[in-house]
Parts: structure tokens; C-alpha cells; sequence
């Protein structure tokens, strides 16, 4: 399984959200499971799964699925 599907999988069991529900676009207004309590468990577990740590100011700006890749791939994960 590679970083993208890794990602994708963790996004959807924790969010309980489909692969549909994965668009760039979309974040917390869009899929109703992305609160703040869930926001912080998804950085956590991403923090575990991909051996990195996410500054304040990039936990602040994961507004949606897009900008978390993103900010994955500044960090030097290969998606």
C-alpha cells in the first residue's frame, strides 16, 4: 500500500467518510464526521503513520483534504 492510499484510508476510518468524500476540496464543512476533536486525532495518527511532526501553524491550516496533502508533501512524505 502506498503514502496515498495509506492516507486515504486513515482519513476515511477515523472520519467515517467514503473515498468519494476525499476531494481536494473538501474539509469540515463537507464532511460532517471533520470536527475539532477529530481534526486533532487525524493529526496525531498521521504524525504516527508517517514518522512526522506538524507545527502549530500547519495543524491550523488543514482546511481540507487538499491542504493536507499538501503540507505531507513539504514535509517529505511521497504521496
Amino acid at each position: 500500500m502506498g503514502n496515498i492510499e495509506k492516507l486515504e484510508s486513515l482519513v476515511i476510518d477515523l472520519l467515517k467518510c467514503s473515498k468519494n468524500d476525499l476531494k481536494d476540496e473538501n474539509g469540515p464543512e463537507q464532511i460532517p464526521n471533520w470536527d475539532s476533536i477529530t481534526h486533532m486525532e487525524l493529526v496525531s495518527k498521521i504524525e504516527e503513520e508517517f514518522n512526522i511532526q506538524f507545527e502549530v501553524d500547519e495543524i491550523n491550516g488543514i482546511e481540507n483534504f487538499g491542504l493536507l496533502k499538501k503540507i505531507l508533501i513539504q514535509k517529505g512524505v511521497k504521496l
